[in-house]
């Protein structure tokens, strides 16, 4: 390893902060900083977007100019994957193989300089492992500000935080006259878990009434729920407040109305994002049931739901159509709603709200591709289509 501590949560783009890595291992004596992909490569949460971009499109792309001059010398990048399959078992072999300089099907490579992180959930387990082998590692995704801590020194994020997501979109909703909101929480997923907190929160902060589950359909649900109790006379509360209060904020559980929630590994097919299965659509009707029973389906609907497309199908067959349907809904593409049993289209997506950090129009000042628009140029002149735009 180069043994070039770093802040954790430093700022700077990915080319960037490589670029600063290669200034602590120009003693290494050679011209190629090799760095591992950790990414969910395969299995359920499976995240490809991370090794399309960065494996096969940024690092050969940075080769292809010549690498990246440093002091009169150009460095090439050499990278490895290595899937942990979303199984945190899999984390002591990565571990195994990075310290004795072996790639994922244990053949010599040399000693690794850097790790990009390609994960939004096995960060932690990432940082801890590279903190113990000295190795600067640079996360593309992950920002729960609640999760970085200065033991994590050689530790970087690139990734806003991303509990202010829903923020704006909601105060602009009720600057537009909503009034009402709805959310669901996908407990599977720690994204999803930190981000339900903070939209009530901001659904506080913007003036929005949050309609919540009732206490019926608390105890008629809580074989898929985790987090969800009755307090009081007969209330339904879902959430720790101690993770509120972890977050910075301020929002009362049990006094007011929380979001709806479930477990997707404990419905129907499992944690299966994309395809439909008729009992995790099912809970999701009697959330909307729930809500009509409150006195009528809310403005807004927040929905971080990990299996998307079981909500959307409810939403349809319900004849659900809020004003704002937002969510991360697997990012902004405009094909989101298709799934892979076809029983959705594009079509079916069509006035949906995302959300993410990148935008093509972004200014920023990179040394290989430029700017954002530069970067997108070149990948399409690579791969065609608008997959980053």
């Amino acid at each position: 390893a180069c043994g070039c501590p770093k802040r954790a949560m430093g700022p700077g783009a990915l080319v960037a902060l490589l670029l600063a890595l290669l200034h602590c291992c120009l003693a290494v004596g050679q011209p190629v900083l090799r760095v591992a992909l950790i990414s969910e490569l395969s299995g359920d949460q499976q995240q490809l977007d991370f090794q399309r971009g960065f494996s096969e499109f940024a690092v050969p792309y940075i080769n292809r100019i010549g690498g990246i001059p440093v002091r009169g010398v150009n460095w090439t990048i050499e990278v490895h994957d290595y899937d942990t399959r979303g199984d945190p078992d899999t984390m002591p072999a990565i571990k195994n193989a990075i310290a004795n300089g072996l790639d994922i099907y244990g053949r010599p490579i040399g000693d690794i300089h850097a790790i990009i992180a390609g994960t939004a959930v096995s960060n932690e387990r990432i940082k801890q492992m590279a903190e113990e082998l000295g190795i600067v590692n640079i996360h593309a995704s992950g920002g729960n500000p609640v999760t970085w801590r200065a033991e994590d020194s050689y530790a970087f994020g690139m990734h806003l935080p991303f509990p202010t997501y829903t923020r704006g979109p909601l105060r602009i909703a009720a600057i537009r006259g909503l009034r009402t909101v709805a959310i669901l929480r996908s407990y599977a997923h720690g994204f999803a878990r930190a981000s339900s907190l903070a939209a009530l929160e901001w659904s506080q902060s913007a003036g929005l009434t949050v309609v919540g589950p009732s206490a019926a359909w608390c105890r008629a649900n809580d074989n898929f729920t985790r987090e969800c109790r009755i307090v009081g006379s007969d209330r339904c509360s879902c959430g720790r407040q101690a993770d509120v209060y972890a977050m910075g904020m301020s929002y009362g559980l049990d006094r007011k109305g929380t979001f709806y929630e479930m477990d997707e590994t404990l419905i129907g097919n499992g944690l299966k994002q994309n395809i439909i299965d008729n009992h995790t659509t099912n809970v999701v009707r009697s959330m909307i049931h729930d809500m009509r029973v409150q006195g009528g389906l809310p403005d807004v609907f927040v929905n971080f739901a990990y299996e998307h497309h079981n909500v959307l199908n409810a939403m349809l067959l319900e004849g659900y159509a809020p004003k704002l349907l937002l969510g991360w809904q697997g990012g902004t593409a405009s094909d989101w709603a298709v799934d892979l049993g076809g029983t959705m289209t594009a079509a079916h997506g069509v006035g949906a709200v995302g959300f993410g950090q990148w935008h093509q129009a972004m200014r920023f000042s990179d040394p290989v591709f430029g700017s954002s628009a530069g970067c997108v140029r070149a990948f399409q002149k690579e791969f065609g289509g608008d997959e980053m735009t």
